[in-house]
């Protein structure tokens, strides 16, 4: 088996991918906290709602780029699978998973801005 000398080591990548998903999740939480505290209020009601609204969308759409960026990564790895050990080309395959879930959660983050925009 010929030795794949990568530049980018694929676990420092998943790892990279996994933080940053992370912090996706964890600003979605701020925007939801925000729209939960904003009820609360009186006076400034209206605006700490499109700051929720707001917070959450840019939580979607940092999730969609990463799950977009790692999937594009990935791809790398089919088109050379036979370069690489069995078991990091098994790692690879299950990685993929993360990518969906990334895409399931920014959808759900999504549909909590349509619902609080029309609530």
């Amino acid at each position: 088996m010929t030795k794949f000398d990568y530049s980018i080591n694929p676990y420092n990548t998943f790892a990279t991918f996994t933080s940053i998903q992370r912090n996706a999740y964890l600003t979605s939480s701020v925007g939801i906290a925000v729209a939960a505290f904003s009820k609360t209020f009186k006076t400034h009601k209206k605006k700490l709602a499109i700051l929720s609204i707001i917070i959450i969308f840019y939580s979607s759409f940092y999730g969609i780029k990463n799950a977009l960026d790692f999937s594009k990564y990935l791809e790398l790895f089919d088109s050379n699978i036979d370069k690489f050990d069995s078991f990091t080309n098994e790692q690879i395959q299950s990685w993929k998973v993360w990518i969906i879930y990334g895409y399931i959660y920014s959808i759900l983050s999504l549909v909590l801005v349509i619902l609080l925009i029309f609530r």
